[in-house]
């Protein structure tokens, strides 16, 4: 029995070691990417951004306007052309960049959540001091981050494009993807993600999506923590704004099911969904990508 007992333990013991091996193995190669990512990004030397990624206005005539927020690790560049195509329905857009994104990883470790909120929440108000009507839509983290904002802030209409509130499980996984960040997190601040891994069906379409591709695991925990703050249903409740809710089924990033529970406990009477069975979690960027900009732009239209 002692043998038995003594075995199982060298096992066990070896089996750290050897997890612990690969997390340093990991972490090194992980911070050597970063540095490389940093040093070969084309960015304004005058605002660290990434070109390509500012936040920008899109002025139209008129007191409608309608602020758009990006997802977690991207930025304006999630949208595609949707900006555009709200701008020629009479909307000045306001393309907003997220504190930490488009920038480095590292400035995106420092973020907190209540930072991001107040970047949000200062975009708005700022549109809202110059017109009359402003909507938001906000896509993945962006939805989590529209959702709270929607719960304090007087906005007229909501749209939340394949919202993030939890991560999509996989059987695989075994345990949450929230838990394993949690315990991964001490050891690996760092995870590299290749280009396979943009949650879009439509190939073609990943070079033009614009994300970090090394983000930092404490990043994770922030994405974690806004998601189940803009999950609660008494933030839910005190969204009484008409709502569209863009989805799809086969969301591998952000889980549909989660959205849809969400909608159904928003106190507005006005709800509404829209289903992209041919899309993965970047709806604009693909198959269902015009149908889904249609469906927000004739949705917005109806405010008048």
């Amino acid at each position: 029995m002692k043998r038995s007992i003594k075995a199982l333990f060298l096992i066990l013991a070896a089996l750290a070691l050897l997890s612990s091996l690969g997390c340093v193995c990991y972490s090194c190669r992980a911070q050597q990417l970063l540095e490389q990512e940093i040093g070969d990004a084309d960015r304004d030397q005058a605002t660290g951004i990434i070109r390509g990624s500012e936040p920008i206005t899109l002025p139209a005539e008129g007191t409608r306007a309608c602020l758009l927020v990006h997802g977690w690790i991207g930025s304006r560049v999630d949208f595609n052309d949707l900006g555009a195509a709200l701008q020629k329905e009479g909307f000045t857009v306001r393309l907003m960049l997220l504190p930490g994104h488009a920038t480095t990883p590292r400035e995106l470790e420092q973020v907190g959540a209540d930072e991001m909120l107040k970047a949000v929440r200062d975009e708005f108000r700022a549109l809202r001091a110059d017109h009359d009507r402003v909507d938001v839509i906000g896509f993945s983290m962006g939805g989590a981050l529209a959702t709270l904002l929607a719960s304090e802030e007087p906005v007229d209409r909501l749209v939340l494009v394949a919202p993030f509130y939890e991560i999509t499980y996989r059987w695989y996984y075994i345990l949450p993807a929230e838990t394993w960040n949690t315990l991964l997190c001490p050891f690996v601040p760092y995870v590299v993600k290749s280009e396979s891994h943009k949650q879009v069906n439509r190939v073609e379409a990943r070079p033009h999506i614009f994300s970090y591709r090394t983000f930092p695991t404490e990043a994770v925990s922030l994405l974690c923590e806004l998601g189940s703050r803009a999950a609660r249903r008494e933030v839910l409740e005190r969204i009484d704004c008409p709502v569209l809710l863009v989805y799809s089924p086969g969301d591998l990033a952000a889980n549909p099911g989660a959205a849809r529970q969400a909608l159904d406990a928003m106190g507005s009477a006005a709800k509404e969904s829209f289903s992209c069975p041919r899309s993965n979690h970047h709806i604009l960027w693909d198959h269902d990508g015009p149908r889904a900009g249609e469906a927000i732009c004739a949705f917005l239209a109806r405010g008048g």
